[in-house]
């Protein structure tokens, strides 16, 4: 559709078919033609050889067996109880003891015993 702004129309003749519709029949025909020959004739262009194939799987399954690494969870028998620490070594959770270096002299403090600039952990005054 061309809209005439210019008195302009060029002149636009069909030119016709490249080939006939026997022609393209007939090409379609040869076409499929050869592609069944094709697919018939496939199996001795490309020989399939039963052995080299097992011999694939067989290798395949063996480097699997190989490969595949096994999880094992062996459960100890007893809960052995921890030795016991010694006299200079830091605590840990595997002693089992956790303290401080000296004891408290009075020993009502839940907290642990500490020295130096411990913040003072005491009831503030309500009058502030």
């Amino acid at each position: 559709m061309y809209f005439d702004f210019e008195d302009y129309h060029p002149d636009i003749s069909p030119v016709g078919r490249a080939i006939s519709w026997r022609e393209g029949v007939l090409i379609s025909i040869i076409v499929h033609l050869a592609m069944i020959i094709f697919l018939l004739l496939l199996p001795r262009l490309f020989p399939y050889d039963a052995e080299a194939a097992r011999a694939r799987v067989l290798a395949a399954q063996q480097r699997r067996l190989q490969d595949s690494t096994r999880f094992v969870f062996v459960q100890p028998r007893i809960d052995k109880p921890a030795p016991k620490p010694p006299p200079l070594a830091e605590p840990s959770d595997i002693d089992r003891q956790a303290q401080a270096q000296r004891r408290a002299e009075k020993p009502v403090n839940p907290l642990p015993f500490a020295r130096g600039n411990s913040p003072e952990r005491t009831i503030e005054d309500l009058q502030r």
